[in-house]
């Protein structure tokens, strides 16, 4: 299924979107293990 060229921009900017909150979380996930590891020593 091919999207319309009126699409595109929705697209680019929900995928841009979706790596920004990939990138929070795995910034809080590293975080996370940190403080357990940091825990656990």
């Amino acid at each position: 299924m091919l999207a319309d060229q009126s699409d595109f921009p929705r697209l680019k900017s929900a995928a841009e979107a979706a790596n920004r909150h990939q990138l929070t979380v795995s910034r809080y996930w590293n975080q996370v293990i940190k403080l357990i590891t940091m825990m656990i020593t």
